[in-house]
């Protein structure tokens, strides 16, 4: 994948501003600001190795991907839906159950 270009994002409490291509010398001397790099293909890699597809998901880099409805799909083909059930690989769904016996 080919990158078009990379901003530094600099977060401030109300807003963030962009600054466009900014040399990787003097990426070292905003350790604060995040960098991110578009590829063609419209999805956003973030520093710490995340990416944001253009359909709003995102894949970590541990391999899990969460959607956008707030479901987690992890590695092992399980998703963890908002509601704390998972459905496993062979399509059974089960309640997460805390220790006090509470869902």
């Amino acid at each position: 994948m080919k990158r078009i270009g990379c901003v530094l994002l600099t977060f401030t409490p109300a807003f963030q501003t962009a600054k466009t291509l900014i040399p990787a010398k003097e990426l070292r001397m905003h350790p604060k600001e995040t960098t991110q790099c578009i590829q063609e293909n419209g999805e956003t890699t973030h520093k710490n190795g995340e990416t944001t597809h253009k359909n709003g998901e995102t894949t970590h880099k541990n391999g899990e991907t969460t959607h956008k409805n707030g479901e987690t799909t992890h590695k092992n083909g399980e998703t963890t839906h908002k509601n704390g059930e998972t459905t496993h690989k062979n399509g059974e769904t089960t309640q997460h159950v805390e220790e006090n016996g509470s869902y």
